[in-house]
């Protein structure tokens, strides 16, 4: 395990914030000369001193992306028609309503 490299995990819900952010965000740029992937790098910081540290970075390959979207949406095409059976058995589907701002 010595000299293990540091993995990203990426929330593509807060992608848009990420990538706002001035401080501890993401930046995606091209790998090298290529056109069919790019690195995306992570921002660091030591949480004592407030260093900043090398950024994390990870390839980002477009077709693992779109693949990953396909595998969401074939989940959630299975959900819905699972909702429309429910429905069907006259179970109420209807989404929670949100809570109530104060």
């Amino acid at each position: 395990m010595a000299n293990e490299a540091p993995s990203i995990n990426i929330d593509f819900s807060k992608y848009n914030e990420l990538k706002a952010r001035k401080r501890g965000g993401v930046v995606l740029a091209l790998a090298g000369n290529s056109k069919t992937r790019a690195m995306l790098y992570k921002q660091q910081y030591d949480q004592e001193h407030g260093e900043e540290l090398d950024p994390l970075a990870i390839s980002v390959n477009p077709r693992g992306l779109h693949a990953s979207i396909a595998a969401f949406q074939a989940q959630i095409d299975g959900m819905k028609a699972m909702l429309a059976d429910l429905e069907k058995l006259g179970i109420n589907t209807s989404p929670p309503a949100p809570p109530e701002q104060e």
